[in-house]
């Protein structure tokens, strides 16, 4: 795949009073030309606190949104404790084929061809929005111009985290996600302020193929063999086609 950061979208929520707030990333996949965006199961639970949930593809810098689209209920890997941190929403206004008519771009998975598990050492690149760069982006009036993604570098590792729980920045410390569906990424990028940025695609920088879901940062975080490192936790993508399997 080219031009990887055409298929990320911001995942966005508006209340009855028309207030407009951005939750994260996600990115859009077709699957028997249904349309859906994956994201993190904790960037789903905060757009559901408000009345309609939508992505906004190919986002300008503007606040007057030109394209805007619907999405369904999420539909979560697992309902109960330790959660899962990935989900889907369909887009369920318009086929595939329709959002690729108008420049919307999904990532086909009819075919696997597309995904691949990362193995130690691979290379790895992940887009996203994060939040205050892109809500001052979408402040501005020149919708002539697309809202940059930012990308971060990373390599896979076989690190694990000193905890078997781990709690997603916005979540709060209220829900507890399984540490054992998540893989360490290391990297030098600067991670500060990447909030906004969950629900990201991440993929094998080589190929270009589709290998997992961004979930979340961690500076100086403390691995199991006491040293600390910048990492990226990801949710492979084993787990995103399992969640589809049970659809088809």
């Amino acid at each position: 795949m080219q031009n990887l950061e055409k298929y990320v979208v911001i995942m966005g929520a508006q209340n009855r009073s028309g207030y407009f707030s951005i939750h994260g990333t996600g990115f859009l996949i077709a699957i028997n030309n249904k349309a859906y965006s994956v994201t993190c199961r904790h960037v789903a639970i905060s757009m559901c606190q408000y009345d309609v949930q939508f992505v906004i593809p190919n986002p300008k810098r503007t606040p007057q949104i030109s394209t805007a689209l619907l999405l369904s209920k999420p539909i979560y890997y697992n309902l109960n404790e330790p959660y899962v941190d990935i989900c889907l929403m369909e887009l369920s206004q318009y086929q595939a084929s329709v959002l690729k008519a108008n420049g919307i771009n999904t990532i086909s998975l009819d075919i696997l061809d597309e995904i691949v598990n990362t193995i130690n050492n691979d290379t790895l690149i992940t887009y996203g929005y994060p939040g205050d760069t892109t809500s001052k982006y979408l402040s501005e009036y020149e919708p002539h111009i697309s809202l940059p993604t930012k990308e971060i570098h990373g390599i896979a590792t076989d690190w694990s985290i000193e905890t078997e729980l781990y709690h997603p920045q916005n979540t709060k410390n209220k829900d507890a996600y399984n540490s054992k569906s998540i893989q360490i990424v290391y990297t030098e990028d600067n991670i500060i302020n990447i909030e906004g940025m969950s629900g990201g695609p991440v993929f094998q920088k080589e190929t270009g193929r589709l290998c997992g879901i961004l979930t979340g940062g961690q500076i100086n975080a403390q691995l199991s063999d006491g040293k600390s490192a910048n990492i990226l936790l990801i949710t492979p993508i084993s787990y995103l086609i399992e969640l589809l399997n049970r659809l088809i």
